[in-house]
Formats: structure tokens, C-alpha cells, sequence
């Protein structure tokens, strides 16, 4: 459906427009200016693709599929309950509902991944699980919808289960968190960390030809368990970031042509990551946005690689 291609798109660019209001804000002002680029470039490729995928659309239809839509539901409530109330953390607790996935049911390994990251909430975000049911089926039916939409784009999942927790939380009592903004310092660690993670999951995924489910949840669960024991007081926000960059690492080879590209996706997930911590506090699914938007605004730029400066050389 067009409606879900303006949805995800949307919202991405909400959430990039919005940690471009915090680069302003918060400074340096050095930091402004890579992420107007990447702002620049996420809205050049999504006006590319407005045509095709209106024409697309006008042609394709997509069916109902009442498994994929439980299946989601069912990975977002296991994953809540291995968060909230079997207290493993978020990303533990989505990593191990992938694995599950992977291994149990190859076929909707996708699906029940896109439900985890609904399940991983905060629990400070005041909700109850009607809440959590509610968001899984409107991720659910996003991402149902969106078949052929955004194909091979690492983070797509996350942003559907995103989109979800938005609208409760537009249309009930829903209140999200709007955390400190992270120590700049960190900066390093962060890039460092996301460069790993993204391209463990693209090696794994691409070069071992692992599924990119299994790829993703390893390094979101490796990164989860040891991240937080080597750095005690940072590892929690450092393993969302890893996760985060697992989630671009998750892109196909037609979306991201070499290592090199996901090394530069990688840097541009942290420094998103650190502008769009304000924004959206515990909602699931904003990890994945970050990686989604990020790969959108990498294919910006190889768009306008081909399109002008590769044309200029030519010539």
C-alpha cells in the first residue's frame, strides 16, 4: 500500500528532523552540519521513490495474511514478557525472540523479529499490556502492508513496530520518556561500537550467509550480555547502539554494496542515535528507525553519487 511507503517514510523523517532540532540546540555547531547532510539526503531518496512506489502501488495489491499479523503480535508479547516481567532487558529480550524464531520457525523469523521490538518498551513508559497487544497489531498490519516496500533496508522492522507505539501513544494515555541527551564524550565509543556491530551482522549475514535474523539477534544478544559487565555505568546505551547498527547491518547486498558503505551507515546510526535520544524516550522499535533512516539517507547519497558526480567524471 502507498499509505504504509508515506507511513515509514514519514516518520523516519520525523524522527531525523527532530534530532536535527537537538543538533541546533545542543551544539557543536560542527555537529549541525553532517547531520543536515544525512537529513538532506534521507528526504532526497524518499521524493525519488514517491513516483515509482505511488505506480507500483496503483498496480499491486497486497492480501490480508492472518499469520504474519499473530505471528507479530505473538513475537511482541513474548519479547514484553521476557523484558518487563521476566526482567532480561529489551534487548536481551528481543535478541532471544529472534533466535526462537530463526530456529523454531524459519518461515516468520521475520515477523516474530518485527513483533520483539514492539515487546521492547520501557517498562517506565506508562502502559499496561492491553497497550502492548494494541501496538503489536498495528505493527503488524504495517508490516503486512508493507511488502515490497523499502526491500532489503536494514531497520525497516523496527520502524513498523515504531509507527506503532507513536499512534497509541497519539491516541491513548500512553506516555513516552524524554531521557538526558548522552554525554558527547561518548561519541567515540559509540561510533567504535556501531562500526562493529554493523558490520559483524552484514559479514554474517552476507559473507556467511547466515539469515539476517540469526545475524542480528547474535550480536544484539552478545552485545546485550557483555557490553554491560565491561562498562558498567554506559553499557546499557552502548548496547542499544550495537543493536541499533545490527539492525542497518541487516540490509542486502543490493542496498548496500560493499563494507565500506555499512562503515559509513555504521557512523551515521551513532551520531543519529545520540541526536534522537531525547526524542521518543521507550518506545519500541526507535533503535530500528535510527538504522532505517540511516540506510535511506546512505542510498540518498549513492543516488546522488551516480546521478551527478559520477556523471561530471565521465564527462
Amino acid at each position: 500500500m502507498f499509505f504504509t511507503f508515506v507511513l515509514l517514510s514519514l516518520t523516519t523523517g520525523a524522527l531525523f528532523a527532530l534530532s536535527l532540532f537537538s543538533a541546533v540546540f545542543e551544539g557543536p555547531i560542527l555537529i549541525f552540519f553532517p547531520i543536515l547532510v544525512v537529513f538532506v539526503a534521507l528526504l532526497t531518496k524518499v521524493v525519488t521513490l514517491v513516483l515509482p512506489e505511488y505506480k507500483r502501488h496503483c498496480k499491486d495489491r497486497v492480501r490480508p495474511d492472518a499469520l504474519v499479523l499473530l505471528t507479530v503480535v505473538a513475537g511482541a508479547v513474548l519479547s514484553y514478557i521476557l523484558n518487563v516481567h521476566l526482567e532480561l532487558g529489551a534487548i536481551v529480550a528481543s535478541a532471544l525472540v529472534g533466535i526462537v524464531g530463526a530456529v523454531m520457525v524459519p518461515g516468520y523469523a521475520v515477523p516474530i523479529y518485527c513483533g520483539s521490538f514492539v515487546g521492547m518498551v520501557s517498562p517506565l513508559v506508562l502502559h499496561d499490556f492491553l497497550h502492548v497487544l494494541i501496538a503489536g497489531i498495528i505493527a503488524g498490519t504495517i508490516f503486512m502492508f508493507s511488502k515490497g516496500i523499502y526491500n532489503g533496508y536494514g531497520g525497516k522492522l523496527g520502524a513498523c513496530a515504531f509507527i506503532s507505539w507513536i499512534i497509541v501513544n497519539l491516541f491513548s494515555s500512553v506516555e513516552l520518556l524524554t531521557p538526558q541527551s548522552p554525554d558527547l564524550a561518548l561519541m567515540l565509543e559509540i561510533t567504535i561500537y556501531s562500526a562493529v556491530a554493523a558490520y559483524l551482522t552484514y559479514l554474517f549475514s552476507t559473507r556467511l550467509k547466515h539469515d539476517v535474523v540469526t545475524s542480528s539477534s547474535l550480536v544484539s544478544l552478545l552485545a546485550g550480555l557483555v557490553l554491560p559487565a565491561i562498562h558498567p555505568e554506559t553499557g546499557g546505551m552502548l548496547s542499544a547502539v550495537a543493536m541499533s547498527a545490527s539492525f542497518a547491518g541487516m540490509s542486502s547486498k543490493k542496498v548496500v554494496k560493499t563494507d565500506y558503505d555499512m562503515l559509513i551507515i555504521s557512523v551515521m546510526v551513532g551520531l543519529m542515535f545520540v541526536y534522537s535520544y531525547t526524542h521518543f524516550g521507550g518506545a519500541g522499535g526507535k533503535l530500528g528507525t535510527i538504522a532505517f533512516g540511516s540506510v535511506i539517507a546512505y542510498r540518498g547519497f549513492f543516488a546522488f553519487y551516480r546521478r551527478f558526480l559520477l556523471k561530471r567524471r565521465r564527462t
